[in-house]
């Protein structure tokens, strides 16, 4: 008699006492396996990381010798979830279908939602891939399942179709600390100070976008709050554009606290003069500004020992500056149109 043969009840108590890599394993030897290990009596996968990965892939024919042929229009998408447990990455669902049997195969959410259910989250959640659309459906497959322990987000050249309300219920059921966003399109009502002000818990913020990325409604209400809570690092890369004001960020650095950051706020656009003086004269803090395209680079230090060097040092040898240890530090670009209207 084979094993796969064996009763039902009989292989859920064999794989109960099996460690997990050999559950992985077995799901992918034969469907009958299968079922048994994705039932609901079977142990759940415990994973510090749970990724869903999907990218499009298009067919191209090689040539052979002389012999070309036709570009083919077809186009497969690799779905792929794995899970990440001491430093261990195990594969649990891949699925390749071509445009022939796409309709055969369900979608994103439904896999995300199938593979929630079978597999406890530790601390982080990644999405990775150009397919991947982070729309209501995809929403709904994660608040169906529980995420109270994941203080991570990670999404990586997605199409982030979420609205603030609905990125806000994902904030609800999780606990942010790391937040990240590597080359993603936006909706431009996503990041709103509504949103940040469900994540008191968050320590780190890295927001890169595929195109100029706006959110108007992050304001300086925002900047307010981390001037209570400030958290260690934040990056917003020069294609993101919010609703900070040089007015808000003066306000901040003078109520920073004296704990150690690290902020880029992105593209302000604001040219109020009388603003950016204001800064530029802010005590223990020395300023660096540089020209950049269409933009001018404004960078505040303050070393770990308190004090500041003069400006005119840090205009002259940015060598030496970039050897410090910096204890705060506050970036931002300023839009300036008289540059532009100039080219």
């Amino acid at each position: 008699m084979e094993f796969s043969n064996l009763p039902h009840d009989i292989l859920l108590e064999v794989f109960k006492m099996c460690p997990q890599s050999d559950r992985v394993k077995g799901r992918r030897l034969s469907k009958r396996l299968n079922q048994v290990l994705t039932s609901r009596g079977a142990p759940k996968l415990v994973a510090d990381v749970f990724k869903v990965s999907a990218v499009e892939i298009e067919d191209r024919c090689v040539p052979i010798g002389r012999l070309n042929f036709h570009k083919s229009s077809k186009t497969r998408r690799i779905v792929s979830i794995s899970l990440k447990r001491h430093q261990r990455n195990e594969r649990v669902f891949e699925a390749t279908p071509t445009t022939s049997n796409a309709s055969k195969m369900p979608k994103i959410p439904e896999i995300v939602q199938q593979q929630l259910e079978q597999v406890k989250i530790g601390s982080a959640l990644s999405f990775d891939g150009a397919a991947v659309h982070c729309n209501t459906q995809l929403l709904h497959s994660l608040l169906n399942n529980d995420l109270r322990s994941v203080s991570s987000l990670s999404f990586t050249m997605c199409h982030i179709e979420w609205t603030d309300a609905e990125f806000s219920q994902l904030v609800a059921h999780t606990s942010p600390v790391d937040l990240v966003f590597d080359f993603c399109h936006f909706h431009a009502d996503f990041l709103t100070d509504k949103v940040f002000t469900q994540m008191p818990r968050l320590q780190s913020l890295s927001v890169q976008a595929r195109s100029w990325a706006r959110f108007p409604a992050l304001t300086d209400e925002t900047l307010q709050g981390w001037a209570t809570n400030c958290p260690k690092s934040i990056r917003l890369s020069n294609q993101v554009i919010s609703g900070f004001t040089l007015e808000g960020i003066r306000q901040f650095v003078q109520n920073a606290p004296e704990s150690n950051f690290e902020l880029d706020l992105g593209l302000i656009v604001d040219t109020a003069a009388e603003s950016l003086g204001k800064i530029l004269m802010i005590p223990k803090f020395s300023v660096t500004i540089s020209d950049e395209y269409l933009s001018r680079r404004v960078v505040l230090t303050k070393m770990a020992n308190g004090s500041s060097l003069p400006n005119f040092v840090h205009n002259f040898s940015s060598g030496f500056q970039d050897r410090q240890k910096f204890a705060q530090k506050i970036s931002f670009s300023v839009y300036t149109p008289q540059i532009s209207s100039a080219q």
